[in-house]
């Protein structure tokens, strides 16, 4: 979205403070994933990696591997991007098992080139595929897992798929030299496939923070509550719950107004019961950041009802836009969301749980005025500044270099350029820490 200013800002913030960090060269990592510019959760933990670590000059350089080509102009001209296509449209399975393929040559000629010290795989299907290289290469790999959706009870996969992602996933977690999870809920899931916890760590997502100004109420001239749905209307997030009690709140005669931000087909259900129950509900089609976060500013609440979320991006999102959030107590949520604190929650799979919040809200949202106010204090964990460093302090640990206490402080030490360089000392440094 604004990716030019963000680079712009983040250089703003280093550049005095990082001139100590050019005395070591920046540490060359691969980021690959299937798709990192279209819009959604996953694309924007990528965004912001590139933009708050791999800016021109900064601590990071990237080279992108993606199973999409970028669209033109790049968002980032400044990164490397190579592309690794798939073939056998009739499966995604079959798809990605070729792309993976494809993916480990590309890594290899990259290599080859220009040496990396590090891959971060956001792609569970590429996993066997980049372990194989790694070994080969004695290049560690880094698996960022976003999801279990595909093998959870929530998936909407076809079979194969999802035998594929379970294959895949289990053995880009077991090579590589750490998993990250972007919840406690997704490392105890990893848990219980066999992963060692020690293995594991948490880092959530990260959003951008931005002014919103101060916390308002509906401005709805007839005092109508306004509720806001964002994201994927897939299964797991629970759009159809929403829609279900929105319609035991319109039998109460409660007075309100739902908005849903995202794709929605024609034959999709959500749509049909709208028009068969005639509900008051607008669809908004898929919107960017900046006009989703403003109008989780303006609604008197968004909702989340997802049956399985990690860490869903729309929560981190509400909370930087000082929103009322009322979800759903699954996956990561509870993480993010403190009950009675920060946001309200409900039991999952339980419309009618979300109705009785939806009236109470209604029946006084000036007493809500607070929560909106501590969600605007407790996003700021959420931010890519704090997160930011995290990744680079992972990063540095993987690669045996001593951390950084902050990027805009610098590398707490300054090693001869021969020292950074020599493969030998990273080879070593590497064998110790996987």
């Amino acid at each position: 979205m604004h990716r030019g200013k963000q680079i712009g800002h983040m250089r703003t913030l280093c550049d005095d403070d990082l001139a100590g960090a050019r005395h070591q060269r920046p540490l060359h990592v691969g980021l690959a994933y299937w798709d990192p510019f279209t819009a959604g959760g996953v694309q924007s933990q990528i965004a912001g990696r590139v933009e708050h670590l791999g800016y021109p000059g900064g601590p990071v350089r990237y080279t992108l591997f993606s199973g999409r080509r970028a669209p033109e102009p790049s968002p980032w001209p400044h990164v490397r991007t190579e592309v690794f296509e798939g073939r056998g449209v009739l499966s995604v399975a079959v798809w990605e098992y070729l792309a993976a393929r494809n993916l480990k040559k590309k890594l290899a000629a990259v290599h080859e080139e220009d040496p990396l010290d590090l891959v971060e795989l956001h792609a569970g299907g590429a996993g066997p595929a980049v372990a194989a290289w790694s070994r080969r290469s004695a290049v560690p790999y880094v698996f960022v897992s976003h999801s279990l959706r595909a093998v959870s009870r929530f998936s909407d996969f076809r079979w194969e798929l999802a035998k594929y992602y379970a294959w895949s996933n289990r053995r880009a977690a077991r090579d590589a030299c750490r998993v990250v999870t972007v919840s406690e809920a997704l490392r105890r899931e990893w848990m219980r496939w066999g992963v060692p916890g020690e293995k594991i760590i948490v880092l959530r997502a990260a959003v951008d923070d931005a002014e919103t100004g101060p916390a308002t109420t509906s401005h709805l001239k007839d005092g109508s509550l306004e509720l806001l749905f964002v994201g994927r209307t897939s299964y797991e997030k629970g759009l159809d719950l929403l829609i279900d009690a929105v319609a035991e709140c319109v039998r109460r005669e409660f007075p309100l107004r739902v908005r849903i931000a995202g794709s929605v087909g024609p034959e999709h259900t959500a749509r049909q019961q709208v028009t068969r129950e005639r509900l008051p509900v607008e669809f908004l089609g898929a919107l960017d950041n900046a006009a989703a976060r403003s109008l989780m500013h303006d609604a008197d609440l968004l909702v989340i009802p997802s049956r399985y979320d990690s860490c869903p991006v729309v929560a981190l999102e509400g909370l930087c836009a000082g929103a009322l959030i009322l979800a759903a107590r699954s996956g990561g949520l509870p993480e993010i969301i403190e009950d009675g604190e920060t946001g309200i929650l409900v039991p999952a799979e339980d419309s009618r749980s979300l109705a009785d919040a939806i009236t109470q809200v209604a029946a006084g949202r000036e007493r809500f005025a607070h929560i909106r106010e501590a969600a605007r204090r407790a996003s700021r964990r959420f931010t890519w500044p704090v997160r930011a460093n995290e990744i680079l302090d992972l990063y540095q640990d993987i690669c045996g270099l001593e951390r950084s206490s902050d990027i805009g402080s610098g590398p707490t030490r300054h090693p001869a350029d021969s020292d950074l360089l020599s493969g030998d000392t990273l080879q070593m440094a590497r064998a110790r820490r996987c």
